[in-house]
């Protein structure tokens, strides 16, 4: 690629790392909005052209990634005009993490969500970039000495984005620098790793290509997950209308059970009971209440019994008025 020809570079990272400040110190002139409020400075992406050694680059200044007040379409929205500014794509992507904020959990995360919308091969394209390096200083450490404490603190076993990160670390494609210093040197360098980096990929570019297959993966990682959602949100329906219908056949058959043993008691005693002589006077009227009123702790199905004794003492009364009426005769 000819020297005339720009090197794209995206500066990415959380809020208030210094993305904006180290636009403005690439340029050696304010391009870029700063400040030092919480909230992110810069809303849309914006393009800073840089000359250097006779070289040309153009710098493209995301917002605070994925930490910003706007909602996830908006981000969307901001992300494409990013992608479009860097067109025919980057080839460098330079990661800003603030030496005095440390490297944190929301670095992390950004650092996660820039794999889920760039992919994995961002990390090709990689190159960190550390601000405010006079903390450094006033902490005696050098560079080589904070890097090592960086990467000893991620753990044995970190998550793959890390370990990308800790990769890039360990091949030299970092840069110090003090954005609000005067420090050639420092800029100098910042320089330097990103020449070295587009070198290395043989001066090609993340790709358009790369972008579309990192945002199919994600479409189709989130598909799983769904799917695996609804399936488990099945499941655990199945098992608990499963359970209610279990028990609910099981107490059906249980008092089903029941009554029929009580029910075939009643028959039992019954038959017994017509045993007995079939002409008999009609029973009293203490007797015929002791008959249809059940006895204490009877089961439900016992009134069956009483039942057909009463129903059969009409019928006795009737084969008794007959005989009364036949003798009369």
């Amino acid at each position: 690629m000819s020297d005339f020809l720009p090197l794209r570079c995206v500066v990415i990272g959380k809020i208030g790392v210094g993305k904006s400040s180290l636009c403005n110190f690439m340029a050696k002139s304010k391009v870029c909005k700063t400040d030092t409020s919480a909230s992110s400075v810069t809303i849309n992406p914006q393009k800073v052209a840089v000359q250097f050694n006779e070289k040309q680059y153009e710098f493209i200044d995301f917002p605070g990634y994925f930490d910003t007040c706007q909602s996830d379409d908006e981000i969307e929205q901001i992300l494409g005009r990013g992608v479009e500014l860097s067109r025919p794509g980057p080839h460098v992507f330079a990661y800003v993490i603030s030496i005095a904020s440390r490297f944190l959990d929301d670095d992390k995360h950004t650092l996660l969500k820039l794999t889920e919308k760039f992919g994995y091969e961002v990390f090709n394209y990689m190159v960190v970039i550390f601000t405010c390096e006079n903390n450094l200083r006033h902490s005696n450490q050098s560079p080589e000495q904070y890097v090592v404490n960086l990467k000893s603190k991620q753990g044995q076993n970190p998550p793959k984005h890390i370990k990308y990160l800790i990769d890039a670390l360990d091949e030299g494609r970092y840069a110090f620098v003090e954005c609000y210093g005067t420090g050639n040197e420092s800029r100098s360098d910042a320089f330097a790793v990103i020449d070295q980096l587009k070198a290395k990929n043989g001066e090609e570019h993340y790709t358009n290509e790369m972008y579309e297959k990192a945002v199919e993966m994600k479409r189709q990682e989130e598909l799983k997950r769904k799917i695996q959602e609804e399936l488990e949100r099945f499941r655990e329906e199945r098992e608990g209308h499963g359970g209610m219908w279990r028990r609910i056949v099981s107490y059906i058959l249980r008092d089903t059970v029941s009554a029929a043993i009580s029910y075939v008691t009643g028959i039992v005693g019954n038959m017994f009971t017509s045993s007995q002589p079939t002409y008999r006077t009609v029973p009293d009227v203490n007797q015929t209440q002791q008959l249809s009123t059940p006895r204490a702790g009877t089961c439900i199905a016992n009134p069956g019994t009483n039942v057909m004794a009463t129903l059969g003492a009409p019928s006795m009364n009737r084969a008794q008025q007959n005989v009364t009426h036949s003798s009369g005769i």
